[in-house]
């Protein structure tokens, strides 16, 4: 057996055992527990809001406006009669959606950013730098208002705002731990053995530098959930007929004697999101730190 092929063997072995120390850590922590199962039922929500939703997120009916919760209104009605339970289904979905996605594309790009800002440093380094200390710089509101002059209100403004704000957090992120792995005497092997930049970047470096940024990537989401909330407060955000959690407690606040539900479940839905992904990502965190301290 060759002696490449041994590494191999032995990296993929160093992985499972990793991984399987990691999942032991997380599952020895009740909260972190508690904040995985509490994001598992809402993402069942989501995916499901059609099956469980009681009546259409849009469907009006003037004799139900403001009816306090009850069997037929679980969560009571809105000003316009329209089922709350139902309207916050579907905005658990938007708020989700918009967040992993954003989440999703701005993390990809800092974390491509910042693998390469380490690996190259120098003059590259030192010009992604400057480019991700303008980055930021932009509050993601300001970013947002920008962007709908520009698009218009819709959906596309806080994927893009939150995505754009995540790229200089996650390449900082990132870029730290690139810059002491390629010091370590597995990349100067492969240098010496004539592997190629990219190769060496990819899949050597990134294995060891991504699972941070993917338990990162939990509470970069909590914070995406409150910034989609924030812009469906202020109209930015998804537009009506389309249910937001933002926009229902925005139309909620002026009625709040008269139907304080309107307002408080998309508050409180609000709320139990933001602490399951804070939950979950501080025990992933507390468990992958004393692995990569093993693994160093």
């Amino acid at each position: 057996m060759s002696s490449a092929h041994e590494g191999e063997l032995g990296s993929g072995w160093v992985a499972r055992n990793w991984l399987a120390d990691f999942l032991r850590e997380i599952l020895r922590n009740r909260l972190v527990v508690i904040g995985l199962f509490l994001v598992f039922i809402f993402v069942l929500l989501a995916v499901f809001a059609e099956q469980i939703a009681p009546y259409a997120a849009d469907e009006v009916n003037i004799r139900s406006r403001f009816a306090s919760p009850s069997a037929a209104h679980p969560f009571g009605a809105d000003n316009l009669g329209r089922d709350t339970f139902s309207r916050l289904l579907f905005g658990i979905r938007i708020s989700l959606w918009v967040s992993i996605v954003s989440v999703s594309w701005g993390g990809a790009m800092g974390v491509v950013l910042g693998l390469i800002s380490g690996y190259l440093g120098g003059r590259v380094d030192m010009a992604l730098s400057r480019l991700l200390d303008m980055l930021f710089g932009i509050p993601t509101l300001l970013l947002a208002i920008a962007l709908s002059g520009v698009l218009g209100a819709g959906l596309i403004n806080p994927i893009l705002a939150i995505g754009i704000v995540n790229v200089p957090f996650f390449a900082r992120l990132t870029r730290a731990p690139t810059l002491v792995e390629r010091a370590k005497p597995y990349v100067e092997a492969s240098v010496a053995l004539g592997a190629h930049h990219p190769r060496i970047l990819f899949r050597e470096i990134a294995p060891n530098v991504i699972p941070i940024a993917l338990v990162q990537s939990t509470l970069s989401i909590s914070y995406a959930i409150l910034i989609e909330a924030a812009l469906g407060f202020v109209g930015l955000g998804v537009q009506p007929p389309e249910p937001s959690l933002g926009r229902m407690l925005s139309e909620g606040r002026e009625v709040l004697e008269l139907a304080p539900w309107f307002s408080f479940f998309p508050g409180l839905a609000i709320m139990i999101m933001v602490l399951a992904f804070n939950l979950a990502g501080d025990g992933m965190r507390d468990a992958l730190d004393p692995t990569i301290r093993g693994r160093d």
